[in-house]
Parts: structure tokens; sequence; C-alpha cells
């Protein structure tokens, strides 16, 4: 009886998330690896503007993430924190 009814409801809630996250600004560290990784594949699928910030030997990943596909809006950032210099 109701089963209509959840369908459209689990559309309606799955539309308003993804509408959610267009067009605003995320910043990710750790972002090269791991969850990080994670969240900033997640964030640029759904229309965020993803700023990446990683160590420099990982930096490559996250350039090649960020050019994935033409409509991702991201920036990079080359950080290390244990880099005393």
């Amino acid at each position: 009886m109701y089963h209509g009814l959840l369908d459209k409801f689990k559309v309606a809630i799955k539309d308003s998330i993804i509408n959610y996250y267009t067009d605003k600004r995320i910043l990710i560290t750790g972002a090269s690896s791991g969850v990080g990784e994670q969240l900033c594949i997640y964030f640029l699928e759904q229309g965020a503007f993803v700023v990446m910030v990683g160590r420099e030997k990982n930096i490559h990943k996250l350039n090649q993430m960020a050019g994935m596909k033409p409509e991702y809006k991201s920036r990079v950032f080359e950080v290390d924190l244990l880099d005393q210099n």
C-alpha cells in the first residue's frame, strides 16, 4: 500500500542531498589516500568545489583525481606539516 510512496520519498531525499553540495566549497586535508580520498571523490561527484590538500609525495594522485572528469571543480595544494623548511 505505501510501497510507492516510500520509493518517491527516497528519491526526493536523494535528490535534495545531491543538490545540497552543488557549488559548495569543501576543504579536505589528507586528500590523497584513505577516507580523505573517498570524501574528495564523493564531493566532486556531488558538484562541490573541492580544495584538496596533500603531501608532496602524493600530489600527482590529487591532480589525477581533479582531472578525472571535466565537470569536476577543484584546487590542489601541496602541504607537508612535517617539513620544517
